[in-house]
């Protein structure tokens, strides 16, 4: 999974347009650590789809005010290269993957265990 910084959000979703899913956290909030399972599972078995990240709000607070993220833990997916939805708080895999299969970036056979 990626820990994603400005230089590789531009890279890959801006330039590249490649889908991602960002999932934006602090170190000390405990629901960004329940948050952070789902997202690996996401890294690994969706990542010739989708590239998953990892947004460190403290330490990248620009890129946190570039993506309007209000609150802690946050998730943004990017298809096409614009954001395509946001939402806070603990989501269930299920929720994130049927976001994923809603915007054609992963088929539901495309993943497991969801």
């Amino acid at each position: 999974m990626i820990d994603w910084d400005a230089e590789q959000f531009d890279q890959i979703v801006i330039r590249q347009g490649r889908p991602a899913l960002i999932e934006c956290w602090a170190p000390w909030w405990i629901y960004c650590l329940l948050l952070k399972s789902k997202t690996e599972h996401l890294a690994r078995s969706c990542r010739d789809r989708v590239a998953v990240g990892r947004l460190n709000v403290e330490d990248h607070p620009v890129l946190a005010t570039t993506l309007d993220i209000e609150c802690i833990p946050a998730l943004a997916l990017f298809a096409g290269g614009r954001l395509a939805r946001k939402w806070y708080g603990d989501l269930t895999l299920r929720e994130i993957t049927d976001a994923l299969e809603e915007f054609e970036i992963l088929r539901s056979q495309d993943h497991d265990d969801a």
